[in-house]
């Protein structure tokens, strides 16, 4: 279960829920209610703009992502009606069902993504089919959907995913719901409690089981020129040892070290995996999408496995950060040079 801070109490959950739970199905019914004549709307807004049929798609997108939602909700209240008498919600036959749920959840999402948005992804790099976790998981940040992905992809190698996601994802009951009956946390990036979150962070990677994985965007957020210029600005007042690895950088983030001490402390026999992709990097809104659609290229995702064993100990947290510093710079190499191939 997610730790029971700020916007996982039970008040927060039930204010949240009131509004978020029956606006969901609101939303559903009246958008299969006026579907014929959204889909002509949208048609008509395609030959317009002289678009492949992007709105139609968008719009069939929405409502199966709506549909999975409902049926994702009603069978999170299964699940309760069933697990919650005797305080069996968190016991392991809850957790798998729960996993399961929310594995059929992405999976079909992802699916949806393929056959409106066209979405095609490509792996390459090491694969985890053959190796046994714990595992830390490292990725770029580089668009709204690589949670999802990561996510899906750990599903089809039946490794349950603990992830630390941004607070306003909240806003969806399914997130909501499932995110905190399992093992996740949403992060609150404009606290003022950073010890409270940094704690809450490395707490959410103990006692990993083998089939279990943690998570993290080391970056925070993604991104931009200007945040890249902001995040040096600060490390030369608070860590001017990083500066010269971060000048470096090109299109990805400085890592923000403090949750990721956290989890690497946690979980000190965790291997590390390194999950880097280029592809919708530049999607930033739903104009964005629309513009896109049918995506024009392969999300790309490159995979680097590293046993624990290589990296530098968590006792020595200088040595460790600038190791991961090290590997960085090296997503950033690879980012510059596969965004260039696709342009």
């Amino acid at each position: 279960m997610s730790s029971p801070v700020h916007n996982s109490t039970r008040q927060a959950r039930l204010r949240r829920r009131i509004v978020t739970i029956p606006g969901m199905f609101l939303v559903t019914a009246l958008l299969l209610l006026l579907l014929i004549p959204v889909l002509l709307i949208g048609g008509i807004i395609d030959i317009r703009y002289r678009r492949p049929l992007s709105t139609v798609r968008l719009i069939l997108f929405t409502l199966w992502w709506l549909v999975v939602e409902t049926f994702g909700l009603i069978g999170a209240f299964v699940l309760w009606a069933y697990f919650r008498p005797f305080k069996r919600l968190t016991n392991q036959r809850s957790i798998r069902a729960h996993t399961g749920i929310q594995r059929t959840w992405i999976q079909a999402l992802v699916t949806a993504a393929r056959l409106f948005l066209g979405l095609k992804v490509k792996v390459e790099g090491d694969s985890l089919e053959n190796k046994i976790g714990p595992f830390i998981i490292l990725a770029r940040h580089g668009s709204q959907g690589d949670a999802l992905l990561i996510a899906a992809m750990l599903g089809r190698l039946r490794i349950r995913p603990r992830v630390i996601m941004k607070k306003e994802l909240l806003q969806d009951p399914c997130f909501d719901i499932f995110g905190n009956r399992l093992r996740n946390y949403f992060v609150d990036r404009d606290t003022v409690d950073n010890f409270e979150e940094v704690a809450s962070i490395g707490q959410l990677a103990a006692e990993m089981k083998p089939d279990e994985a943690t998570l993290i965007f080391p970056e925070g957020t993604r991104f931009s020129i200007p945040k890249l210029k902001k995040s040096i600005i600060s490390l030369e007042e608070t860590a001017p040892s990083r500066v010269k690895s971060a000048k470096n950088l090109r299109s990805v983030l400085p890592i923000r070290s403090p949750g990721i001490l956290a989890v690497l402390e946690n979980a000190p026999e965790a291997d590390l995996v390194f999950v880097n992709h280029v592809g919708v990097n530049q999607f930033r809104s739903i104009k964005d999408i629309w513009r896109n659609t049918p995506l024009p290229t392969d999300l790309h995702f490159k995979i680097t496995f590293l046993p624990r064993s290589e990296a530098p100990n968590s006792a020595s947290q200088d040595e460790l950060i600038s190791f991961i510093d090290s590997r960085w710079e090296e997503i950033d190499d690879w980012v510059v040079t596969n965004q260039q191939s696709l342009s």
